[in-house]
């Protein structure tokens, strides 16, 4: 996972920088970035942001068809709903 902020959407009222337990979110050269040495993603800029800037980009290594992770026994046309977790450490 990627914390960034998107310099459009960015308002520079510092709600990340003031949420961000760890420092992660700081204002350089006048644009606010993360570090991703020093964030944990606890996601507080996210839930702080007024303006939707703080977003989460997913970087995913292998593209596994939903198909494959739904049990057998489950047809995927009764399959309402499905939800797919991310192992944190790999």
């Amino acid at each position: 996972m990627q914390q960034v902020i998107d310099k459009e959407l960015c308002i520079f009222c510092g709600a990340c920088e003031a949420a961000c337990p760890t420092g992660a979110a700081q204002l350089v050269e006048e644009i606010y970035v993360i570090d991703p040495d020093v964030c944990t993603h606890c996601h507080e800029c996210v839930a702080f942001c007024p303006t939707g800037a703080c977003d989460i980009q997913i970087q995913v290594e292998q593209f596994i068809p939903l198909t494959r992770l739904i049990d057998p026994a489950f047809h995927l046309d009764d399959v309402k709903e499905a939800m797919v977790c991310f192992d944190r450490a790999s």
